[in-house]
Protein backbone atom coordinates (compact mmCIF):
# COMPACT_ATOMS: atom_id res chain seq x y z
CA UNK A 1 0.00 0.00 0.00
CA UNK A 2 1.50 3.48 -1.00
CA UNK A 3 0.56 6.79 0.37
CA UNK A 4 1.24 9.89 -0.93
CA UNK A 5 3.15 12.52 1.00
CA UNK A 6 3.07 16.03 -0.46
CA UNK A 7 3.93 18.58 2.29
CA UNK A 8 3.58 21.89 0.13
CA UNK A 9 0.42 20.86 -1.41
CA UNK A 10 -1.25 20.06 1.78
CA UNK A 11 0.47 23.52 3.79
CA UNK A 12 -0.85 26.10 1.06
CA UNK A 13 -4.45 24.31 0.63
CA UNK A 14 -5.03 23.37 3.81
CA UNK A 15 -8.81 24.24 5.13
CA UNK A 16 -9.43 27.11 7.46
CA UNK A 17 -10.28 25.66 10.88
CA UNK A 18 -11.46 26.65 14.14
CA UNK A 19 -7.45 26.70 15.58
CA UNK A 20 -5.27 28.51 13.47
CA UNK A 21 -4.83 29.84 9.87
CA UNK A 22 -2.18 28.51 7.22
CA UNK A 23 0.78 30.95 8.14
CA UNK A 24 -0.09 30.13 12.13
CA UNK A 25 0.23 26.40 11.21
CA UNK A 26 3.48 26.96 9.72
CA UNK A 27 4.70 29.18 12.90
CA UNK A 28 3.63 26.31 15.05
CA UNK A 29 5.81 23.86 12.74
CA UNK A 30 9.12 25.94 12.18
CA UNK A 31 8.90 27.88 15.56
CA UNK A 32 9.94 27.69 19.64
CA UNK A 33 9.96 25.08 22.08
CA UNK A 34 7.45 22.38 21.97
CA UNK A 35 4.90 21.84 25.03
CA UNK A 36 1.50 19.81 25.17
CA UNK A 37 -0.51 23.17 24.19
CA UNK A 38 1.21 23.25 20.85
CA UNK A 39 1.56 19.42 20.00
CA UNK A 40 -2.08 18.86 20.22
CA UNK A 41 -3.00 21.61 17.47
CA UNK A 42 0.05 20.97 15.54
CA UNK A 43 -1.29 16.96 15.03
CA UNK A 44 -4.98 18.21 15.00
CA UNK A 45 -4.04 20.37 11.89
CA UNK A 46 -2.25 18.00 9.95
CA UNK A 47 -4.99 15.49 10.61
CA UNK A 48 -7.36 17.58 9.47
CA UNK A 49 -5.52 18.60 5.95
CA UNK A 50 -4.72 15.18 5.71
CA UNK A 51 -8.48 13.73 6.13
CA UNK A 52 -9.55 17.28 4.13
CA UNK A 53 -9.00 15.86 0.73
CA UNK A 54 -8.77 11.50 -0.01
CA UNK A 55 -6.50 11.89 -2.59
CA UNK A 56 -3.77 12.65 -0.03
CA UNK A 57 -4.49 9.09 1.31
CA UNK A 58 -2.95 7.34 -1.97
CA UNK A 59 -3.28 3.98 -3.16
CA UNK A 60 -5.58 2.81 -0.95
CA UNK A 61 -9.22 0.98 -1.61
CA UNK A 62 -12.50 3.06 -2.97
CA UNK A 63 -13.89 1.91 0.74
CA UNK A 64 -11.03 4.08 2.41
CA UNK A 65 -12.47 7.32 0.74
CA UNK A 66 -15.48 7.99 2.33
CA UNK A 67 -13.81 9.49 5.26
CA UNK A 68 -13.34 13.34 4.35
CA UNK A 69 -13.14 16.20 6.65
CA UNK A 70 -14.42 19.49 6.14
CA UNK A 71 -14.78 23.09 8.04
CA UNK A 72 -18.64 23.54 7.11
CA UNK A 73 -20.18 20.51 9.72
CA UNK A 74 -22.67 19.72 7.60
CA UNK A 75 -20.56 18.90 4.76
CA UNK A 76 -17.92 16.62 7.18
CA UNK A 77 -18.05 13.11 6.92
CA UNK A 78 -15.75 12.67 9.95
CA UNK A 79 -15.51 15.11 13.13
CA UNK A 80 -12.07 16.18 13.94
CA UNK A 81 -11.20 17.57 17.44
CA UNK A 82 -9.24 18.00 20.30
CA UNK A 83 -10.07 15.04 22.79
CA UNK A 84 -11.37 16.26 25.81
CA UNK A 85 -14.40 17.09 23.60
CA UNK A 86 -14.44 12.77 23.31
CA UNK A 87 -17.71 11.63 25.35
CA UNK A 88 -18.12 7.98 25.47
CA UNK A 89 -21.55 8.57 26.71
CA UNK A 90 -22.75 10.51 24.20
CA UNK A 91 -25.54 8.41 22.44
CA UNK A 92 -24.65 10.01 18.82
CA UNK A 93 -23.19 7.31 16.68
CA UNK A 94 -19.95 9.34 15.66
CA UNK A 95 -17.64 9.24 13.39
CA UNK A 96 -14.78 10.98 14.48
CA UNK A 97 -11.21 11.50 15.29
CA UNK A 98 -10.29 12.92 18.42
CA UNK A 99 -6.82 13.89 19.10
CA UNK A 100 -4.45 14.21 22.66
CA UNK A 101 -1.22 14.04 23.95
CA UNK A 102 -0.06 12.04 27.21
CA UNK A 103 1.65 13.17 30.27
CA UNK A 104 4.61 14.76 29.65
CA UNK A 105 7.85 12.78 31.24
CA UNK A 106 10.88 14.17 31.98
CA UNK A 107 14.50 12.87 31.78
CA UNK A 108 17.37 13.77 32.40
CA UNK A 109 20.26 14.66 29.32
CA UNK A 110 23.86 13.91 29.29
CA UNK A 111 25.04 16.45 30.95
CA UNK A 112 25.45 16.97 34.96
CA UNK A 113 22.14 18.48 36.98
CA UNK A 114 21.32 19.44 33.61
CA UNK A 115 23.58 22.18 33.19
CA UNK A 116 24.34 22.65 29.73
CA UNK A 117 26.93 25.97 29.77
CA UNK A 118 26.81 29.43 30.35
CA UNK A 119 25.05 31.75 28.06
CA UNK A 120 26.77 34.39 26.18
CA UNK A 121 27.82 36.66 28.91
CA UNK A 122 27.67 34.82 31.67
CA UNK A 123 24.82 36.33 33.23
CA UNK A 124 23.07 33.11 33.28
CA UNK A 125 23.19 29.15 33.51
CA UNK A 126 21.47 27.30 30.67
CA UNK A 127 19.48 23.75 31.00
CA UNK A 128 18.50 21.12 29.29
CA UNK A 129 16.26 18.22 29.58
CA UNK A 130 14.62 15.66 27.10
CA UNK A 131 10.89 15.49 27.36
CA UNK A 132 8.97 12.19 26.27
CA UNK A 133 5.07 11.83 25.45
CA UNK A 134 2.96 10.40 23.01
CA UNK A 135 0.43 11.78 20.35
CA UNK A 136 -2.84 9.83 20.45
CA UNK A 137 -5.65 9.72 18.50
CA UNK A 138 -8.79 7.79 18.92
CA UNK A 139 -10.67 6.86 15.79
CA UNK A 140 -14.83 6.27 17.04
CA UNK A 141 -17.20 5.04 14.56
CA UNK A 142 -20.47 3.20 14.54
CA UNK A 143 -18.77 -0.24 13.24
CA UNK A 144 -15.24 -1.66 14.24
CA UNK A 145 -14.26 -1.79 10.20
CA UNK A 146 -14.98 2.00 9.52
CA UNK A 147 -12.77 2.84 12.72
CA UNK A 148 -10.07 0.42 11.87
CA UNK A 149 -10.27 1.83 8.24
CA UNK A 150 -9.35 5.60 10.11
CA UNK A 151 -6.76 3.83 12.16
CA UNK A 152 -4.91 2.61 8.79
CA UNK A 153 -5.14 5.90 7.02
CA UNK A 154 -3.86 8.02 10.08
CA UNK A 155 -1.20 5.25 10.43
CA UNK A 156 0.00 5.35 7.09
CA UNK A 157 0.26 9.22 6.93
CA UNK A 158 1.79 9.81 10.30
CA UNK A 159 4.33 7.43 9.07
CA UNK A 160 5.14 9.12 6.25
CA UNK A 161 5.71 12.44 8.06
CA UNK A 162 8.00 10.75 9.97
CA UNK A 163 11.47 12.63 8.91
CA UNK A 164 9.59 16.06 7.88
CA UNK A 165 7.59 16.25 11.51
CA UNK A 166 11.13 15.35 12.77
CA UNK A 167 13.21 18.14 10.41
CA UNK A 168 10.41 21.10 11.29
CA UNK A 169 10.04 20.45 14.78
CA UNK A 170 13.53 19.53 15.64
CA UNK A 171 12.44 16.24 17.44
CA UNK A 172 15.05 14.03 18.94
CA UNK A 173 12.60 10.94 18.40
CA UNK A 174 9.56 9.92 16.52
CA UNK A 175 8.21 6.83 16.08
CA UNK A 176 4.95 5.56 15.12
CA UNK A 177 3.65 3.30 18.10
CA UNK A 178 1.28 1.33 18.36
CA UNK A 179 -2.55 0.65 16.15
CA UNK A 180 -5.00 -0.64 18.18
CA UNK A 181 -7.41 -3.36 17.55
CA UNK A 182 -11.14 -1.92 17.58
CA UNK A 183 -12.78 -1.91 20.67
CA UNK A 184 -15.93 -1.18 21.69
CA UNK A 185 -16.42 2.56 23.74
CA UNK A 186 -18.79 1.47 26.27
CA UNK A 187 -19.30 -2.47 26.19
CA UNK A 188 -22.28 -2.59 27.81
CA UNK A 189 -23.91 -0.78 25.34
CA UNK A 190 -26.67 -2.24 22.70
CA UNK A 191 -24.95 -0.73 19.90
CA UNK A 192 -21.40 0.27 20.89
CA UNK A 193 -19.63 2.60 18.81
CA UNK A 194 -16.07 1.37 18.60
CA UNK A 195 -12.50 2.88 19.00
CA UNK A 196 -8.95 2.16 17.44
CA UNK A 197 -6.07 3.93 19.37
CA UNK A 198 -3.27 5.38 16.99
CA UNK A 199 -0.12 6.45 19.16
CA UNK A 200 3.05 8.20 18.31
CA UNK A 201 6.40 7.98 20.70
CA UNK A 202 7.78 12.04 20.42
CA UNK A 203 11.18 13.25 22.05
CA UNK A 204 11.93 16.77 21.91
CA UNK A 205 14.08 18.85 23.92
CA UNK A 206 13.20 20.91 27.08
CA UNK A 207 15.73 23.78 27.54
CA UNK A 208 15.42 26.51 29.96
CA UNK A 209 18.14 30.07 31.43
CA UNK A 210 18.08 30.75 34.89
CA UNK A 211 19.07 34.22 34.84
CA UNK A 212 21.38 36.34 37.45
CA UNK A 213 20.85 39.60 37.23
CA UNK A 214 23.66 40.71 38.97
CA UNK A 215 26.11 39.55 36.71
CA UNK A 216 24.62 42.17 34.40
CA UNK A 217 26.31 45.11 36.12
CA UNK A 218 29.43 46.04 34.31
CA UNK A 219 30.38 49.47 36.43
CA UNK A 220 29.18 50.63 39.88
CA UNK A 221 29.66 54.43 40.18
CA UNK A 222 30.20 55.97 44.02
CA UNK A 223 28.99 59.10 44.74
CA UNK A 224 31.32 60.63 48.25
CA UNK A 225 29.50 63.57 49.20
Amino acid sequence: MTYVIDWTLKMSQQPQTTYSQPSETLELLQGSALDPYTLRRIFLLLCRNHYADPSFFGNVPDSFRDFEYSDEQRKSRVRIELDFLFDPERAERDTAIFVGVSDIKTNNSKVVDAFAQLNNDSSGREYTNTDTCQAVLTHVAPTADEALIMGIISKGFFQGMRTLLQQRLCLRGYSVDTLSRPKPVTPDAANPNYRVDLTINLAFSSDWVTSIESHRIKRVNFELG
